[in-house]
């Protein structure tokens, strides 16, 4: 079994190698070789709690093992690394929590009801998390993401910050500066010779416990 382990482990089958070193332990309990390989395939894995107990347990029997110890020393770090990870997890959550939560109170201020996606497969293309309605306090000011459809030609843009006082021309402008064309462009998008259309109200309004998860 203690060979079977050497293969796994190196054709990368973690899993496998870790299970042929508890048969391999079953029958000799003092096979420091199978502690140590069954520790770095757990360790491999993200196991570290269970590597470290494998290395622990291997030292029991030979205190001066470097590729215990050393593997031992890893499983450590390796838990240490992800209480840190944790930790630093916890609290991004409770930063993104008490934001939506002053987006929420914002919105409520205002009066302004979400609705959900009016093109749910071209919007959730371009917004990710970081490209969602912002809301500064400071300046109690929201920020939209605007999506901009050019129907005939089947194009679309997005402008993921719109500032609410910008005017639409602001950023027609960045969009189309004068001379240069995209190339599905016949050369008549020009910011002179556009009008705008919009929709408000197209959807029904999301139940107040998701308006700021849209």
């Amino acid at each position: 079994k203690s060979n079977e382990a050497v293969s796994e482990l190196n054709l990368g089958n973690y899993g496998r190698t870790i299970t042929a070193c508890d048969r391999a332990l079953r029958w000799d309990p003092t096979n420091v070789k199978a502690y140590y390989r069954a520790a770095r395939a757990s360790n491999t894995l993200v196991k570290h709690d269970k590597a470290l107990a494998y290395a622990t347990k291997g030292l029991e029997i030979d205190s001066t093992s470097k590729l215990l110890l050393k593997t031992q020393k890893e499983a450590q770090d390796g838990i240490e690394e992800q209480k840190r990870r944790a930790i630093a997890e916890k609290k991004q959550k409770a930063i993104i929590t008490q934001k939506k939560n002053v987006l929420r109170n914002a919105l409520t201020k205002r009066g302004v009801v979400l609705g959900d996606y009016f093109f749910p497969s071209r919007q959730k293309q371009y917004l990710s998390d970081s490209s969602r309605i912002r809301y500064e306090s400071a300046t109690d000011k929201f920020y939209w993401p605007v999506l901009f459809l050019y129907e005939e030609h089947s194009q679309s843009d997005i402008v993921k910050d719109f500032d609410e006082d910008d005017t639409f021309e602001v950023h027609l402008r960045r969009m189309f500066p004068p001379g240069e064309y995209l190339p599905w462009d016949t050369r008549k998008y020009t910011v002179d010779n556009m009008n705008i259309y919009f929709i408000a109200n197209a959807v029904e309004a999301l139940d107040k416990s998701k308006r700021t998860d849209k």
